[in-house]
């Protein structure tokens, strides 16, 4: 197996992992020993012999996450919720501030009147 397809799984796995950064890398820390380990006693082992005997990126999340306290996670999960919520407000106040400035004339940009000849006086 090529180094970047376990790169690959690695990464499907960790994004995959819905929980606080510190418990994350403790995760991928403990994974990424087993899968090391696994490529060690299975030298000629692919991809799909890798998924069969750990399982798809999401189980391996879903079982990792199956045993840390789910206080934690639902707290993370809240929170995650509200940022993304207040992340969609700050974005929808960006739009209608853009498109109040585009329709909207800005007072003192246009200046209409008689043109008025600006002279140089020499001393």
């Amino acid at each position: 197996m090529t180094k970047m397809k376990c790169f690959l799984y690695l990464l499907k796995v960790n994004l995959k992992l819905v929980c606080p950064l510190n418990i994350r890398k403790t995760i991928m820390a403990n994974f990424k020993q087993q899968i090391f380990e696994y490529i060690e006693q299975n030298p000629q082992s692919e991809l799909q012999d890798m998924i069969k005997f750990f399982g798809t990126p999401q189980s391996v999340a879903e079982r990792y996450l199956a045993a840390v306290d789910g206080k934690i996670t639902a707290e993370f999960n809240r929170k995650l919720r509200i940022i993304k919520f207040v992340l969609v407000i700050i974005a929808l106040a960006a739009l209608i501030l853009i498109f109040y400035v585009i329709t909207h004339e800005r007072p003192g940009k246009l200046v209409e009147g008689p043109a008025i000849e600006i002279t140089t006086s020499e001393m």
